[in-house]
């Protein structure tokens, strides 16, 4: 094989990685599959994968966006992948606004939809005191966890029509926690970049030995609401992220958070589509 192909086979595949990471592709998978759960019944129709897909879609553009405003910040974490500019904001926009037009397609409410761009929105641009929400120790993880765990009861209330959103919103708080100790965990792999860039975290505001003991409580609480049921996907989700959650550090590689975060979509998937 011609050693030009290579590389520039090796360029492809380096700027493929850079995208998805930049769309946070292993957390918009991750959204996915969970939100799969909360739609399936005796299987997933048509409409109900179009909602699951433009939600994905607009958390894609929700963490883009976040990267535009996180600059500063990535500059330390990421040397090099850092993103502004007109063509990254576009980006946001499409993945933001074309799912609206797949909704309006397969005739699926749209006003719930419009209102988590504002929340998505909300998350990265300073609209308290000159601070946006990721800017707020605490705020920042709870905020982002109850807008993943409304939007599942959302997926399945209005839009799969299984049971009423209030009644989505009480049995299933465990998800809440799983994704707020999700959100923590990846504080810890950014504690040394957020806190020179002036942001506080429960990781760099706190130390990792609460930090740890918080996710640990968190994942043990998670278990527990699912009897500790090795055949669920989130018991299984949340086994897989234990060991990360004990051992990261600052100093961690960012491949081994991404590679835990693939196994447990791996293992999820086969435990939903199976």
């Amino acid at each position: 094989m011609p050693s030009n192909f290579k590389w520039g086979a090796g360029i492809a595949m380096h700027r493929l990685v850079k995208v998805c990471n930049a769309v946070r592709l292993h957390v918009a998978l991750v959204y996915a599959l969970i939100a799969i759960t909360f739609v399936w019944a005796e299987g997933i129709r048509t409409q109900e994968l179009v909602a699951v897909l433009c939600f994905t879609s607009l958390l894609s553009a929700s963490y883009l966006l976040n990267r535009i405003t996180d600059v500063d910040s990535d500059r330390l974490s990421q040397p090099g992948e850092e993103l502004e500019g007109n063509l990254v904001l576009f980006s946001v926009v499409l993945l933001a606004f074309v799912p609206l037009a797949f909704l309006v397609m397969f005739s699926l409410p749209v006003l719930p939809y419009i209102t988590f761009i504002m929340v998505g929105a909300f998350y990265s641009l300073p609209a308290i005191s000159g601070k946006s929400l990721r800017e707020i120790l605490i705020l920042k993880n709870l905020y982002a966890a109850a807008a993943w765990y409304v939007s599942f009861a959302l997926l399945e209330s209005v839009y799969a029509g299984a049971t009423s959103f209030l009644e989505s919103l009480l049995s299933s708080p465990h998800v809440f926690a799983l994704v707020l100790a999700y959100e923590i965990m990846w504080d810890i792999r950014d504690a040394d970049a957020d806190r020179a860039a002036g942001i506080s975290t429960i990781p760099n505001t706190f130390g990792m030995v609460t930090t740890r003991l918080s996710l640990l409580t968190l994942f043990a609480w998670v278990l527990w609401m699912r009897d500790f049921d090795v055949s669920d996907p989130i018991s299984v989700a949340t086994v897989v992220l234990i060991p990360l959650s004990l051992l990261a550090t600052p100093k961690t590689p960012r491949w081994v958070f991404h590679l835990t975060v693939y196994i447990m979509l791996a293992a999820v998937a086969v435990l939903v589509l199976w």
